[in-house]
């Protein structure tokens, strides 16, 4: 295995390959991972079925019951395994919060300020970061330099994948039980309520360059999730 970086000023951005216990979750699954910063992303969706503790996250069988659970949960989108295995799963706000924990052991679900040292670290300006908006960093081309550049839909503005971070529009699930923007948006889930309680997120579309904010009611709403090392 071969690690490359390469160094923008003093930030130091990179992927490193994984070995047979660099990132594993506890279904057995083994995670790609970059080095952006001070920090080590996972460079792929997560796709586990099991808190870090080996217990079961349910596994939803219907967007029915997806609208009546009141505990953690995770759903490939539309169901699909082809979806899982493509795209990873979406998780509700009670699986991202539970405190068995979703990542991998030494890694954690990622904080609104995991994401803004990111961000700052991918150039963005200080005056963007506390915005709830989709073009946030547009000028340096934030979002562009997280998202990969297959899987989209035509478009993709922006689209360099520089950090190495690989996202790709695995969509989520509404509060509607409804699969909405696979192919077209990617959303990250965080583990942080903003003051009005809700739920923190973050995502990228093909038709800008932008990282965008957004907050969320916690009940039913499922996202895609990436770890960050501890």
């Amino acid at each position: 295995m071969h690690d490359f970086y390469f160094a923008i000023g003093i930030i130091i951005i990179g992927t490193t390959a994984i070995g047979p216990s660099d990132c594993i979750d506890a279904d057995g699954n083994t995670y790609k991972v970059v080095a952006i910063g001070g920090q080590t992303w996972m460079a792929e969706n997560l796709r586990t079925t099991k808190y870090s503790n080996g217990d079961p996250i349910l596994t939803v069988g219907s967007t029915s019951e997806w609208l009546r659970i009141e505990r953690g949960a995770q759903v490939s989108y539309e169901m699909s395994l082809d979806n899982w295995r493509a795209y990873g799963l979406l998780y509700n706000w009670n699986a991202i919060a539970d405190q068995r924990g979703l990542c991998p052991k030494g890694w954690h679900v990622p904080t609104d300020q995991d994401w803004k040292f990111l961000e700052l670290t991918l150039g963005m300006s200080g005056q963007d970061l506390d915005r709830f908006a989709y073009d946030r960093g547009t000028t340096t081309n934030v979002g562009g330099q997280v998202k990969a550049k297959t899987h989209w839909a035509a478009g993709n503005v922006g689209a360099t994948n520089g950090s190495g971070f690989t996202a790709i529009p695995g969509g989520y699930l509404n509060e509607k039980g409804e699969f909405h923007g696979q192919g077209v948006a990617a959303y990250f889930a965080t583990s942080t309520l903003s003051e009005n309680s809700k739920w923190v997120i973050r995502y990228v579309n093909e038709i800008s360059n932008g990282l965008g904010r957004s907050e969320y009611g916690t009940t039913v709403r499922g996202y895609s999730c990436r770890c960050v090392k501890n």
